[in-house]
């Protein structure tokens, strides 16, 4: 089992010190202003940003996050306070998204939310890592290279199971959240793919699911062949796609290897993966009526649709790698259609699956720390 690495720089905070001269009748009288209206002014969010150079584990966010906002309850100055979700926006969002009542609280509000800190956690370790893979200015199919290897590297492909009847005694386990992944080491394709997407977002490239137009209402049990039960379920997509301009280039997590085309010469020619399709190792299982008809799906993390985020991440804008925490899934879809002759994609949010990589978080974090789950047990486990 590969331990989750920490990678956290250390800043140095340095304090410049003005001395005002006072010289004869030129000086200013003293200001009437009070502390108190001195402090509704004060920008808080400058310490916040330094404070994560120092710290950005689960408990330095879920600290910051509650100082950020006994700072901004006592800021009356709009220019500091993130935003909610407008009702326009919700409403042009809302035939995109499958999400219940829950999942809309979760990301309407302009307040940070008891799940943020995980969140947030989890894309500052995201953005860590794209640090030391040291790939800023090389071309963006090689950061996308870079990034898929180190997830090849870090999730081992050894599907999660536990002791069932059937199957050869045992039970396949659902795909689970980036952290937790990466702290077992170890993983299915499905699960490898979540974490590429996570890393993608971080490097600044769109990251994208590939399937079938039926994939948007199949869940992570999803096999092309049902009878092979014996094997980790798949799940509905059989590539992850990265957008460079007009192209898509396609990653196969379950091989590990990039294919051997993009998409819209795989469209062209399927023939190209039949080295692919003979491999008795690993055989591709992959109809090829589903290359002809794929199209991209986008899978976010639901706090990522928040409008709260924008203003966050505009504080992190000059950090090199800037720290990516919002995703603009209407402005997306308009860009994406606009880029490549596919349609815009939809969001992977089957409505009978808890576990797609939007709402995987929420569905395996207890309670206690901001998610849905009952108890830690299975997560712990």
């Amino acid at each position: 089992m590969t331990p989750i690495s920490s990678f956290v720089r250390t800043a140095v905070a340095l304090v410049g010190l003005s001395i005002p001269l006072s010289v004869g009748c030129s000086t200013k009288p003293p200001s009437n202003k009070s502390a108190a209206a001195d402090k509704t002014t004060d920008d808080p969010w400058p310490k916040l940003v330094t404070q994560f150079r120092r710290e950005t584990d689960v408990a330095a966010t879920r600290r910051t996050l509650e100082q950020l906002r006994i700072d901004l309850s006592s800021n009356n100055d709009p220019q500091f306070q993130p935003q909610a979700m407008s009702g326009e926006e919700e409403r042009t969002l809302k035939p995109l998204v499958p999400f219940s009542e829950q999942e809309w609280r979760e990301i309407r509000s302009s307040t940070f939310t008891g799940f943020d800190p995980q969140y947030l956690a989890e894309t500052l370790y995201l953005r860590d890592v794209v640090r030391t893979l040291d790939v800023g200015g090389r071309p963006a199919d090689q950061q996308a290279d870079a990034a898929f290897e180190w997830v090849c590297r870090q999730v081992a492909l050894d599907p999660w199971t536990t002791f069932g009847f059937g199957n050869g005694g045992k039970t396949f386990m659902p795909p689970f959240d980036v952290v937790s992944v990466l702290g077992r080491g170890a993983g299915s394709g499905l699960e490898r793919a979540a974490v590429f997407l996570g890393l993608l977002r971080q490097l600044g490239l769109e990251g994208v699911l590939i399937g079938p137009p039926e994939a948007a209402n199949r869940n992570w049990t999803y096999r092309v062949d049902p009878s092979k039960t014996d094997t980790a379920p798949p799940g509905p997509f059989w590539a992850v796609g990265v957008r460079i301009n007009a192209e898509i280039l396609l990653y196969e997590p379950w091989r590990g290897e990039r294919f051997p085309a993009a998409l819209s010469q795989l469209k062209a020619k399927p023939e190209i993966v039949q080295p692919w399709r003979d491999d008795k190792a690993m055989p591709l299982s992959l109809p090829a009526a589903d290359i002809g008809a794929a199209i991209a799906f986008y899978a976010p993390p639901l706090s990522a649709l928040a409008t709260r985020w924008k203003r966050f991440e505009q504080e992190f804008a000059k950090e090199t790698p800037p720290l990516r925490v919002h995703f603009d899934l209407v402005s997306a879809r308009q860009a994406f259609a606009d880029a490549v002759k596919l349609p815009p994609p939809p969001l992977w949010n089957a409505a009978n699956d808890p576990f797609t990589p939007t709402r995987v978080a929420l569905a395996v974090i207890p309670k206690t720390d901001g998610g849905n789950a009952p108890t830690s047990d299975l997560r712990d486990r």
